[in-house]
């Protein structure tokens, strides 16, 4: 991925669009270690428009804190960015429903936030008008249009797409590059030609009757990574200036992120899922052991500047489920409110915490959803819940003012089961992963460095009646006599536990439940977890967990399991801390 030159130093940044972030290597007895880590904001929104002052100020406080100054002739240098992540894009289909699947199944790797598949292939009544409204509420980076190859009648359905586009494209007057990527014979490409003009760009692939789809999308790929490039020197302001200090482009953090899952998934034969959510965006990437790697991001579906759009996708009851506390529209449209007008602000209330976290656990879920649906070769792969390993990273997670916090949004997004290690990209500094040298086998040092040891957790599947007996704990630590712990079904825990060398662990369900080894058979870890800073985290909730209670026993589960974990301060039902 990224090579290194034998130098002592090395920078790596990284540019979000709330804050940027640099992070310092240095070589320690011939391993690189991380050595120091800086935030500050980023600059890349008026008025002052330049990434390199945000650059130069994380620097600076990269030389106050540590005491390192820059010698700018052995220093290696990296830059990642998440700014544009990934482009907004719909899909037209009037082809069957064999190549509109091929179609989606090789969209799933792009670096591309998909909004609407609308299916004309029936033309369902109005269809037009809602494709109008949508486009008009939804600006997009891409449009793909899947056409037909051979039907002649179809002819007249691309010129009404093409009425439909341009007056989107006048409604909206601004200098809105919109990427129309046609898939269909060179005479309807043609025909959207002729009613677009210069009003957007537009990209033929051509599709030949009897043509396998496979051919005309191998370039498809290519034509999408060259787009979302373009938007992201858009979006980041000097970027030129950037890619000077790096000596190359910057890298998609989405790539990075794949990168180092994988190689972590391959290095120690694991199922891994990193999750990514920060300020303006969510994303998921999941590796198996045979490097099969699964990508799903979504932009504008950050917690701290777009909590909105997480509402109008998951919908208010999905965000009102995870609280203990009755939220009426007044204290939402506060809470959206001050959002829009203070981007980035931390939250000032203990209910506005939870209500943030409860948006963080439904932006994750949607990824999450999002990789579990790919497939490879039509072949759904091993679920986002059967990963071995969870990383978390990005603002609202690594930012979490207690770790049991960003423990729990991780739960209850993936819901995984069985065992299950957890980690934390507390720094914001897992980039410096990329570097090969860094990551060589046998130098496990720097990602000791970067990840933090959550602990470990332990989720058996099915259902049973509630506050009986779900799961018998042994736990045995160096130097210390085994214990016994008793876990109620309904009921979260957590015990203290080292993991590691000298330390045991057994877990028995009870009858109906299941560790993944059969039900009511006990179980151990098969691989060496570590207990990290918290210990176990026993969800004995089962899965799925239910919700759909009345409000009033939903919300006592909620506030039982913030209080049993120690994730908040005391609450009460009235949403007041006390």
């Amino acid at each position: 991925m990224a090579e290194i030159a034998d130098s002592s130093s090395t920078l790596v940044v990284d540019v979000g669009t709330f804050s940027t972030r640099v992070s310092l290597l240095e070589r320690v007895e011939g391993e690189y270690r991380l050595a120091g880590a800086a935030r500050v904001p980023s600059t890349i929104d008026p008025p002052v428009s330049d990434v390199m002052l945000g650059v130069s100020r994380a620097l600076t406080e990269l030389e106050r804190t540590t005491g390192w100054h820059a010698r700018h002739d052995v220093v290696n240098r990296l830059a990642v960015t998440s700014v544009g992540l990934t482009a907004v894009t719909s899909v037209l289909s009037l082809g069957n429903s064999r190549t509109l699947n091929a179609l989606l199944e090789s969209l799933q790797s792009l670096p591309i936030t998909p909004i609407d598949i609308f299916d004309l292939n029936n033309r369902p009544p109005d269809a037009y008008q809602f494709v109008f409204q949508r486009l008009i509420e939804s600006p997009l980076d891409v449009l793909i249009i899947l056409g037909s190859e051979t039907d002649q009648d179809w002819e007249i359905e691309i010129a009404r797409m093409g009425e439909i586009i341009r007056s989107v494209l006048t409604s909206h007057r601004s200098a809105w590059n919109l990427n129309v990527v046609f898939i269909g014979a060179a005479a309807h490409a043609q025909t959207l030609r002729t009613f677009l003009g210069e009003r957007a760009s537009i990209h033929h692939m051509n599709l030949e009757p009897d043509q396998p789809i496979g051919d005309a999308l191998s370039s498809l790929e290519s034509l999408v990574q060259s787009i979302a490039t373009e938007r992201r020197q858009h979006l980041l302001p000097n970027h030129s200036g950037l890619s000077e200090w790096a000596g190359a482009s910057p890298i998609d953090y989405q790539e990075a992120l794949g990168h180092v899952t994988q190689q972590l998934a391959q290095r120690y034969s694991i199922h891994v899922l990193s999750l990514d959510l920060g300020a303006s965006h969510v994303a998921a990437i999941a590796s198996l052991p045979n490097g099969d790697l699964r990508k799903a991001a979504l932009d504008g579906f950050g917690t701290l500047r777009s909590p909105q759009n997480i509402l109008m996708e998951a919908g208010r009851e999905a965000v009102e489920r995870w609280l203990p506390y009755d939220l009426d529209e007044t204290r939402l449209d506060d809470y959206l409110l001050h959002g829009l007008a203070h981007p980035g602000a931390l939250p000032t209330t203990i209910e506005n915490l939870v209500l943030e976290h409860a948006f963080a656990r439904e932006a994750l879920r949607g990824v999450v959803e999002l990789i579990d649906d790919q497939t490879v070769d039509g072949q759904a792969l091993a679920p986002c819940a059967a990963a071995d390993v969870i990383i978390g990273c990005g603002a609202t997670l690594g930012a979490a003012p207690r770790l049991i916090q960003a423990v729990m949004m991780m739960l209850d997004a993936v819901l995984p089961t069985g065992f299950t290690q957890l980690a934390l990209d507390r720094a914001s500094a897992l980039p410096v992963l990329l570097l090969d040298k860094a990551i060589e086998e046998g130098n496990p040092f720097i990602e000791q460095d970067v990840l933090l040891s959550l602990g470990v957790s332990i989720a058996p599947t099915g259902r049973m009646a509630e506050n009986r007996p779900a799961l018998r704990l042994r736990t045995g630590m160096p130097a210390r006599s085994p214990e016994e712990t008793i876990v109620n079904f309904g009921a979260m825990e957590v015990i203290p536990w080292e993991g590691g060398a000298g330390s045991t662990l057994e877990v028995w369900p009870a009858t109906r439940l299941n560790l993944g080894v059969g039900r009511g058979r006990g179980a151990e870890p098969r691989a060496n977890l570590f207990g990290g800073s918290l210990g176990l985290i026993v969800d004995a909730r089962g899965r799925p967990i239910d919700l759909d209670l009345n409000k009033d026993k939903r919300q006592a589960k909620i506030l039982e399991w913030m209080q049993t974990t120690g994730a908040y301060p005391t609450l009460s039902f009235s949403g007041r801390s006390s």
